[in-house]
């Protein structure tokens, strides 16, 4: 699997001569590569911890984001609305940056947060 990451990897940044840089705004093949190499870092990791090290606690946190996937998908289209409504805002160092990295990292758990307490009153969105 590394081995696959570390070939898409240097495949995207050879392509990215070819297909008008690395963009995801204009999805250009190197930026899924690269973004797919990436992936295959994180599962890698992600099954090193699990599999072999045995470190299931330290993902009980996402552990809702798993099992209730369909309600954390959509939380955040019902959220987006509601914050809009209310015309709050936040300061403007949240966003861009490193502080816009910190917003996203704190939403992302605040909904999580949410799927987990929906979950225990027996709220679950299903297809």
């Amino acid at each position: 699997m590394i081995m696959m990451a570390i070939i898409l990897f240097n495949l995207g940044f050879i392509v990215r001569y070819f297909s008008g840089g690395i963009s995801k705004a204009r999805d250009t093949p190197s930026w899924v590569l690269i973004c797919t190499g990436i992936s295959l870092v994180v599962y890698a990791i992600f099954i090193y911890l699990v599999d072999f090290r045995q470190k299931y606690h330290w993902f009980k946190i996402i552990e809702p984001a798993g099992t209730s996937t369909f309600t954390a998908y959509l939380l955040p289209y019902l959220f987006y609305p509601l914050y809009q409504m209310t015309d709050l805002g936040y300061p403007q160092y949240l966003d861009q940056g490193t502080g816009g990295l910190i917003r996203c990292l704190l939403f992302s758990f605040v909904i999580v947060w949410l799927t987990g307490l929906l979950q225990k009153i027996n709220v679950r969105l299903k297809i």
